[in-house]
């Protein structure tokens, strides 16, 4: 690890259920040097293709 305030180790998984037509992304960071950690997590399904269509939607800036 570099002394660098703006490293970031980051990791990405997904997941599908193709009998429940379910997908999901899940994205993590850690940034050490910084003290801090983020991520998100988008699953979806076939009831709706936008953001805004979706039956639960939740964003979070923090």
């Amino acid at each position: 690890m570099s002394g660098s305030f703006y490293e970031n180790e980051t990791f990405w998984f997904s997941f599908f259920v193709p009998e429940r037509n379910i997908g999901a992304w899940i994205y993590t960071g850690v940034r050490q040097n910084a003290g801090i950690t983020h991520g998100g997590m988008w699953m979806w399904d076939d009831t709706g293709v936008e953001l805004g269509s979706c039956p639960s939607t939740r964003i979070s800036p923090r």
